[in-house]
C-alpha cells in the first residue's frame, strides 16, 4: 500500500484526520490478512478481496459465518462494511492515479467478471436477475460478443460499492465503460461491423470455395453436400410422412 501519497489523496478529498488514520489502520489489518493491496490491484482490481468482505445485514440476521476470516468483535456487518468502505477509498485512490477521480472504484477486472456472468447467464436471464431493461444503444463488443453496457457498468460496481450504488445515465455508463479500455457501440445496428462481417464471409467462400458461382438453391457442391442436402432429404420425408405439399416456387 503506497501509504504516504494515500493519505495525501484523502487530505484532498476533504477527509478529517481522524477519518484518515480509520481507513490507514483498516488498510493495515486488510493488508496483513490478504497480503499487499497494489499487488491485489494490479491483478483484479482487489475483487476478491472485496469479496472476502462482502457481507450483508440479512446475512447477520440468518448467521452467516464470517467470509474473511479476519477476527471482528461486535457487528460482524458493520465491521465488514467498514473494511470494505476502506478498501474502496483506497481503489478509487489507485484508480485517480490513471484515470481520473471521477472514475470511482470502477475496474476493468469488476467489468470483466460482470460479462462472464452475463456469458454464462445468457443476456436476458442476466437483466431480469439485475432488474434492467434490455437497452437500445450502447453495447460492450467483446471477443465477438456484445454485452448490455449500463447494466454490465452497474453491476460491476455494485460488486465492489454494494447494491446501492447506481450508474443512472447510460451516456455516462458507455464513458466510464470505454475509459477502460472497452469498446462501445452506440446501437444495436453498429453491432455487426462490417469488417468483421468481410472476415466471416471470406472464411465462408474459403470452405464452400464454389458457394458464389452455384448459388443457395443450388442442389450440388460443397454447401449442398455437407449443410443443405441431408437437411433436404429430412424435409422431403417429413413431407411425405404427414403428406405437406410443398408451396410452389414463384420465382
Amino acid at each position: 500500500m503506497t501509504e504516504n501519497e494515500f493519505k495525501k489523496w484523502m487530505a484532498g478529498e476533504g477527509l478529517a484526520l481522524s477519518s484518515i488514520s480509520t481507513r490507514i489502520s483498516d488498510l493495515r489489518r486488510v493488508e496483513r490478512h490478504f497480503g499487499d493491496l497494489d499487488t491485489a490491484y494490479d491483478k483484479d482490481g482487489c475483487a476478491t478481496i472485496f469479496e472476502k468482505l462482502s457481507y450483508t445485514a440479512a446475512d447477520q440476521t440468518a448467521g452467516k459465518p464470517n467470509p474473511s476470516g479476519i477476527e471482528i468483535e461486535g457487528s460482524l456487518y458493520e465491521g465488514l462494511s467498514g473494511y470494505k468502505s476502506s478498501l474502496a477509498a483506497y481503489v478509487r485512490f489507485r484508480n485517480s492515479e490513471t484515470e481520473g477521480s471521477d472514475t470511482g472504484i470502477l475496474t476493468r477486472a469488476a467489468v470483466l467478471a460482470a460479462i462472464r456472468e452475463c456469458k454464462e447467464l445468457g443476456t436476458g436471464t442476466f437483466l431480469n436477475k439485475h432488474k434492467f431493461r434490455r437497452p437500445r444503444t450502447y453495447w460492450i463488443a467483446e471477443n465477438e460478443t456484445f454485452y448490455p453496457c449500463k447494466a454490465i457498468a452497474n453491476v460491476a460496481l455494485r460488486a465492489v460499492e454494494g447494491a446501492d450504488t447506481q450508474i443512472r445515465d447510460a451516456t455516462r455508463s458507455r464513458e466510464l465503460i470505454s475509459r477502460l479500455g472497452f469498446r462501445v457501440v452506440d446501437s444495436l445496428d453498429e453491432r455487426l461491423d462490417p469488417a468483421e462481417f468481410e472476415r466471416l464471409k471470406q472464411r465462408f467462400l474459403s470452405k464452400f470455395s464454389d458457394f458464389e458461382r452455384l448459388g443457395f438453391g443450388a442442389s450440388e457442391g460443397g454447401y449442398f453436400d455437407e449443410e443443405r442436402g441431408y437437411k433436404d432429404a429430412l424435409l422431403e420425408k417429413d413431407r411425405r410422412r404427414w403428406k405437406i405439399v410443398p408451396c410452389p416456387n414463384k420465382n
